[in-house]
């Protein structure tokens, strides 16, 4: 009887406070890469250190129609994987952890990220942006504004190279920055979790490339270790977040000078690829651990 009163008490203050987290289902809403669905398909190692996970779905971005409604016994949680399935993806039902489309805009395109640096006070943090060609000190960054993955990204080492290299796929007729050369061999990347612009998760690795590679591709053969940035770094990384209220997850590609100062590439709003590979699949458990803790009804969230 002392059991069973119990029982209706523990209830009662679940029902009033929500302790007890219903099931959780998550829908991966777009199709990547061979090595991001392995790592995120239904079969994923990671999805066993997820707790109260009973099911994981794959919904290609064409088909969102099929996304079965909600259901009053389980959460389901929307995740899409890159940037265009974010800026398809339904938003009228279902929790999820995804940023406004104007922030996936600015983080997704070069030349808009140097000038949303610009405009908010970032821009030492960043490299020097070259308005023209004939402002470029050399060697400098050539980048196509919307590829990613260190595709479309070169050195020019003169001006005569420069040109080039710009009458050639991928840049020619394209968009396109020019950006100071930041030399390191040692590259940082920071996967985040984010809401309304502050950090709530985080977790880092540094990248040592090969002997006389210059720009970390995603093909790139890399040593990666496990970083652990300073307060004062997250709290550079968190600047760039908050004026967009950025909310989800996202990662930072950023290296740190000779004086101590950081001098970040590019945020990609969404899952970084340096989870996906198999021996980092616990920082890949946190990161989706942290999106199903976050994540609310899309439904309700509106910009503001």
């Amino acid at each position: 009887m002392i059991a069973s009163a119990f029982s209706h008490l523990s209830d009662g203050i679940t029902r009033i406070f929500g302790f007890r987290r219903k099931p959780v289902r998550i829908v991966i809403f777009g199709i990547h890469s061979d090595d991001w669905m392995l790592a995120l398909g239904p079969n994923g190692a990671v999805w066993r250190k997820i707790p109260g996970l009973v099911d994981v779905v794959i919904v290609p971005e064409h088909d969102a129609a099929s996304i079965s409604p909600p259901q009053n016994d389980v959460r389901t949680i929307l995740l899409p994987l890159m940037e265009t399935h974010l800026l398809a993806c339904p938003r009228h039902q279902h929790d999820g952890l995804l940023p406004l489309a104007e922030a996936v805009q600015v983080l997704d395109d070069k030349a808009e990220f140097a000038a949303y640096s610009q405009s908010q006070g970032l821009a030492d943090f960043c490299p020097v942006s070259y308005p023209t060609a004939d402002d470029a000190m050399f060697p400098c960054m050539l980048k196509r504004c919307d590829l990613n993955g260190g595709v479309g990204v070169e050195v020019a080492e003169s001006r005569a190279h420069l040109d080039s290299l710009l009458a050639m796929e991928p840049w020619r007729g394209q968009n396109v920055v020019l950006q100071s050369y930041e030399a390191s061999r040692q590259q940082i990347v920071t996967h985040i979790v984010c809401l309304e612009g502050r950090i709530v998760s985080h977790a880092s690795f540094l990248h040592t490339l090969p002997e006389g590679e210059r720009v970390r591709r995603w093909w790139t053969q890399v040593n990666s270790v496990p970083y652990r940035p300073s307060r004062r770094v997250l709290w550079v990384l968190q600047r760039f977040l908050e004026p967009l209220r950025f909310t989800g997850p996202c990662n930072a590609n950023y290296i740190v000078r000779g004086d101590g100062t950081i001098c970040v590439f590019e945020f990609n709003p969404r899952l970084g690829g340096s989870l996906m590979v198999p021996e980092h699949v616990d920082t890949l458990g946190k990161i989706l651990g942290a999106i199903v803790e976050h994540a609310r009804p899309l439904a309700v969230v509106q910009p503001g």
